[in-house]
């Protein structure tokens, strides 16, 4: 249920609550009390609001991957570090330096999106412990780009770019459920081992930096022709100096 109160949440005329009251709809009869409903709820919400139709918040069974995501962005040394990782239980599958300036948001969206990837074409779940990427993927997503990527106030998202790559990527598994767990969790349980797992790879991955390769530019030195004064000839001669083919005068030391 939870993503369905993320979709609710986002309307700024809605309000969330408990009520005791009954829906007066619930009295209405038809012709046939034993028929299918007509509209069901649940059913128009998943289409509408889904990044994708079919993506599950809660585990497949038997998947052929099980996947942990992690995104991190921290200061150290007065200087932003950021990376992610994708892992299983037991293995790293693929983890990266990102740019000094992404956010913690932006780590989990670019973490997700390389799970989505690695997993095309096969059934996958996918665990981490960001609710942010979580209502991305699940909810805000898909409103943000019916709206044309702003949010509720009028104004540009966060990560448009990232946001636009994950709605595309959701598409590539065969079929797949991105659940959210709890972060920093001690156990055995096979989720919290490879949440674990995540944080620390997308951690040290961060921690590593980016060394920027600044290219080496070539001086051309003009080919320059020898003029000496008389003076300079006079000390030539007396440091017993010997003029070369190029005419430049060379000291026994080759000193030009």
């Amino acid at each position: 249920m939870l993503k369905y109160q993320v979709v609710l949440l986002e309307r700024d005329d809605v309000e969330l609550k408990t009520t005791a009251i009954v829906n007066p709809a619930m009295f209405l009869s038809t012709e046939n009390p034993t028929e299918k409903l007509e509209h069901d709820c649940l059913l128009t919400i998943e289409q509408v609001y889904s990044s994708r139709p079919d993506l599950k918040d809660e585990p497949l069974k038997d998947p052929d991957l099980e996947l942990f995501t992690d995104g991190s962005s921290f200061v150290q040394e007065g200087r932003r570090m950021a990376g992610y990782a994708v892992v299983t239980t037991d293995k790293v599958l693929e983890s990266g330096t990102l740019p000094a300036n992404t956010s913690a948001q932006k780590a989990e969206l670019v973490a997700l999106k390389q799970a989505l990837r690695m997993a095309e074409g096969n059934r996958v779940n996918i665990q981490k412990d960001s609710k942010y990427a979580f209502g991305v993927i699940h909810a805000h997503g898909a409103i943000w780009k019916e709206r044309g990527l702003l949010s509720a106030q009028g104004s540009p998202i966060r990560h448009k770019e990232e946001v636009l790559q994950l709605l595309q990527d959701v598409q590539k598994p065969k079929e797949v459920a991105v659940m959210h767990c709890k972060a920093h969790q001690f156990g055995q349980m096979a989720v919290k081992i490879g949440n674990r797992l995540a944080d620390k790879a997308a951690k040290e991955a961060a921690g590593q930096g980016i060394l920027a390769l600044v290219p080496v530019k070539q001086l051309k030195i003009p080919n320059l022709k020898a003029r000496y004064s008389k003076l300079d000839e006079q000390l030539a001669e007396h440091l017993k100096a010997s003029q070369n083919t190029e005419g430049w005068w060379v000291t026994p030391g080759n000193i030009r």
